[in-house]
């Protein structure tokens, strides 16, 4: 689907997370910032490549953190049209592409070291990951100092440790470093949880 230019903020972390890679890794980005009409976009397409019907519309549930939304743009006509017009609408939060808070890493062409190997340096970046079949790709919420926290507020967003370690000697406190931690100390961790909010 179409994507949006990289912000400065999409490019300072994609840097970031080169280099916590080997010399030569295949780190291709699928996708920075979204339309809601792209966002639609990727929504149907995943729907159908899923098979659609119910197989499709649980796809879409479990990688969206807002049934609600999910099931009022289900109930409307399957078009980019459509879904684009009610996501600017209603869900401006419904993923963070639409305001340039993620980014997603191709991973089809990636053997399972790879995999891993690119996870953790998106860890060590400041991003939280998550893999996703439907397509294959990665994708990865940028940390709180590079995009803040976004439209509103989002308690799920991580803060790259550096950022954490700076507000905590100054005596701003937070759980961004414990989550960092959290997310480096459980194994397969991104692959659990799979309700995120895209």
């Amino acid at each position: 689907m179409p994507s949006s230019a990289p912000t400065a903020a999409q490019i300072v972390f994609v840097a970031r997370v080169q280099s916590h890679l080997p010399k030569g890794f295949p780190l291709v980005v699928n996708s920075y910032g979204r339309t809601p009409r792209a966002q639609a976009s990727a929504m149907l397409a995943k729907y159908a490549k899923a098979g659609g019907g119910a197989t499709g519309a649980q796809e879409l549930y479990d990688t969206y953190a807002d049934d609600a939304a999910i099931r009022d743009l289900l109930s409307r006509p399957h078009t980019e049209e459509a879904w684009g017009a009610r996501i600017a609408e209603r869900y401006p939060r419904l993923s963070r592409h639409l305001w340039a808070g993620a980014v997603d890493f191709k991973t089809a062409d990636l053997t399972r070291a790879q995999e891993h190997q690119l996870e953790a340096a998106v860890v060590a970046a400041g991003g939280r990951p998550s893999l996703e079949s439907t397509p294959a790709h990665l994708h990865v919420d940028l940390p709180v100092d590079l995009v803040g926290r976004g439209p509103g507020s989002d308690t799920w967003v991580f803060e790259h440790p550096a950022a954490h370690a700076t507000r905590q000697a100054s005596g701003d406190g937070g759980g961004g470093l414990l989550l960092a931690a959290a997310a480096v100390a459980i194994g397969g961790w991104a692959r659990s949880r799979q309700r995120r909010r895209r």
